[in-house]
C-alpha cells in the first residue's frame, strides 16, 4: 500500500532535508565523528525536527534494541522514567557504539514530561552517557527545567523559507501528478506555513481523481482547513495573523473572500491567547508591538478580530 505523503516524502538523510546550512554541516560534522552529544531540537510544529531525529537515529544506531522511542505526551510522568528509560539504560549496547533515548513532546503549555520527571531525569542523564544519549524535541523550551535543559546541546529548528516549502510541494505535486492552481497551492501554504508536515496533510486529503485524473479539490480544501483549525484554533489564530500582517500591502479578494470561514473559529479568542504563540524569532517584532499598543490602550481585553480588523485597515 502506498505511504502517506508525510511519510513517503520524508527526508531520509540530510540532503534531502530542507536545512539551514550551518544545522546541516554540524549534524554531518556529529555522523562523519561518529558520537553525538545529548540534543534538545526545538522550535514551531513541522520544521523538521523529527525528521532530524530519526536521521541522527538511522545514522547511529546498528540494532533496533538499542533505541527507545517515547512521546511525552502520552509518556510524561515519573512512572516512565522508573519503568522504561532507567531499565533500558542499565544494559550496554547490542551492536551500537551507545543507546539513543528519543522522547518527541518533551515540553507543553498543557503536557509533556512532568516537573517530577524532569527531575528524575537530571542524574541520569549525566551518570549514562558512557553508553547513552538522549534527543529530545519540543515546540516550547521554555517549559523545560533550565537544569535539564543544561544538559542537552540546544537547537533551534528555524522554519524554511517559505518560497522553498513551495518549491518542494511543487516537486511532490509533479511526482504524484496532481493538477492545482496557483491560487490553491497559495492557499495552503500561507495558511498553513511552516508546517510541512500539515500542508502534505491536507493535499493528501484534498486530492481526489476525477475523468482519470488526480486534482486538487477547491471544496474539499475549505473543509481540510476548516476541520484543523478546529483542532487547534491557537495555531490558527496565530498563522493568520501573522500572514495577514506580513501581506497587509497586497491582500487578494480571494484571500478575503476565504476569511469568514476561518474567523468563525477564532471570533472569541483574546489577545493573550495569541501573544503565547507568536514566536518573535520568526515572526514580525512590529506586530507583536502593535499587539501590545492595542492591549495598552483599550479598559478591556481586545479579541483576535479587533487585531485583524486593524491590520485589513492598513492595507493600503
Amino acid at each position: 500500500m502506498t505511504s502517506l505523503l508525510v511519510e513517503k516524502y520524508r527526508p531520509k538523510n540530510l540532503k534531502e532535508l530542507i536545512l539551514n546550512s550551518d544545522l546541516e554541516t554540524k549534524f554531518e560534522e556529529y555522523i562523519n565523528n561518529g558520537n553525538i552529544p545529548n540534543l534538545l531540537l526545538y522550535g514551531p510544529p513541522g520544521t523538521g525536527k523529527t525528521t532530524i531525529a530519526k536521521i541522527l537515529i538511522n545514522e547511529f544506531i546498528k540494532d533496533q534494541r538499542d533505541a527507545l522511542i517515547l512521546n511525552a505526551s502520552d509518556d510524561r510522568g515519573i512512572d516512565t522514567i522508573r519503568n522504561r528509560i532507567v531499565p533500558f539504560l542499565k544494559s550496554k549496547p547490542f551492536k551500537s557504539k551507545f543507546k539513543i533515548i528519543f522522547m518527541e513532546e518533551v515540553g507543553a503549555p498543557s503536557g509533556g514530561l512532568t516537573q517530577a520527571a524532569q527531575s528524575a531525569l537530571l542524574n541520569y542523564i549525566e551518570e549514562s552517557h558512557l553508553y547513552n544519549r538522549f534527543i529530545f524535541t519540543t515546540n516550547f523550551a521554555s517549559e523545560l527545567l533550565p537544569s535539564l535543559r543544561s544538559r542537552f546541546v540546544q537547537f533551534y529548528i528555524a522554519p524554511v523559507e517559505k518560497d522553498k516549502i513551495a518549491k518542494r510541494v511543487k516537486e511532490i505535486l509533479e511526482i504524484e501528478q496532481i493538477e492545482y492552481t496557483e491560487e490553491s497551492l497559495n492557499s495552503i501554504i500561507d495558511a498553513l506555513y511552516p508546517n510541512m508536515r500539515t500542508i502534505l496533510q491536507v493535499i493528501e486529503k484534498c486530492t481526489i481523481l476525477k475523468q482519470n485524473k488526480k486534482i486538487l479539490s477547491e471544496t474539499l480544501l475549505i473543509d481540510s482547513l476548516r476541520d484543523i483549525y478546529l483542532i487547534d484554533r491557537n495555531q490558527l489564530a496565530k498563522n493568520i495573523v501573522v500572514a495577514l500582517w506580513k501581506s497587509r500591502h497586497s491582500l487578494s479578494q480571494n484571500t478575503l473572500k476565504s476569511l469568514p470561514i476561518i474567523l468563525n473559529q477564532i471570533a472569541d479568542m483574546n489577545i493573550d491567547d495569541l501573544i503565547k504563540y507568536i514566536d518573535a524569532s520568526y515572526t514580525e517584532l512590529d506586530l507583536l508591538e502593535l499587539i501590545v499598543d492595542l492591549k495598552k490602550r483599550r479598559n478591556y481585553n481586545p479579541s483576535v478580530i479587533e487585531i485583524i480588523e486593524l491590520i485589513l485597515n492598513q492595507k493600503k
